[in-house]
């Protein structure tokens, strides 16, 4: 399990906003709509390691250290058991492999959201769906054609069983769909991706959910240390960039 700090939160009308996770990194999210900004930390809870402690002794370490949201990669039913009464907030991942799956049809997403999602609701609280994860700037094309669908169809899926109040659906991308990621202020889509973001946004802005980036501002930092601040880096206060 790999712990960071990350940025700031967006807050909506939902109940409870698409937060912000880390893992060796920041997740900027950036919403078309008006939010308020609240600050806040949380973890990436990632499995894939040796050794790994049992689900419910993660919970332990998690209320011990005041953590409250956290991010998984998938939707795995223990995980989630083991948070049931936690207080500790959710995002669910429905990885890549699933991607076209969920694209071919709502009635496939409909079962996905009520096997992974709405069955562990209220005691879990899960407050957002990661449809796949930096699929823009990848190298498989046809995850990139399939990935607006599957979101369609998992938002639809979330709004039929009346649960868009409580749970956002947005999809995590990397720095590679930018062709100019430095300074952070001007940032532009590469051309290649304009095509399959532009939709992508649009859908975002239309259910009120974020535009939601990994960057890594410390491994910036590590390679222009002349020109980047560390404290930007860490997330102190600083002049910008």
């Amino acid at each position: 399990m790999d712990c960071n700090f990350f940025d700031y939160l967006p807050t909506s009308h939902m109940a409870s906003s698409f937060f912000l996770l880390l893992f060796l990194s920041f997740s900027l999210v950036c919403s078309h709509a008006k939010h308020s900004v609240t600050w806040t930390y949380g973890i990436s809870y990632g499995r894939i390691a040796d050794n790994l402690r049992a689900p419910e002794t993660v919970v332990t370490l998690l209320k011990a250290a005041k953590v409250n949201h956290i991010r998984i990669y998938d939707a795995d039913h223990g995980v989630l058991t083991a948070f049931n009464g936690s207080g500790i907030e959710i995002i669910v991942g429905l990885p890549n492999g699933y991607l076209k799956e969920m694209s071919t049809g709502e009635d496939r997403s409909m079962n996905w959201v009520k096997e992974n999602v709405q069955a562990f609701l209220p005691g879990t609280q899960i407050r957002g769906i990661a449809v796949g994860n930096e699929i823009l700037g990848g190298s498989d094309m046809e995850l990139w054609e399939v990935l607006l669908p599957a979101a369609k169809n998992i938002y639809g899926a979330v709004y039929r069983l009346g649960l868009k109040e409580i749970i956002q659906v947005s999809s995590p991308h990397s720095e590679a769909v930018f062709a100019n990621s430095f300074p952070p202020s001007a940032c532009i889509f590469k051309p290649d991706v304009v095509p399959f973001m532009k939709p992508l946004l649009q859908l975002f802005s239309q259910i009120g959910s974020p535009f939601y980036i990994n960057a890594y501002p410390f491994l910036a930092y590590k390679n222009d240390p002349q020109h980047i601040d560390i404290n930007y880096a860490l997330f102190k206060d600083n002049r910008g960039i």
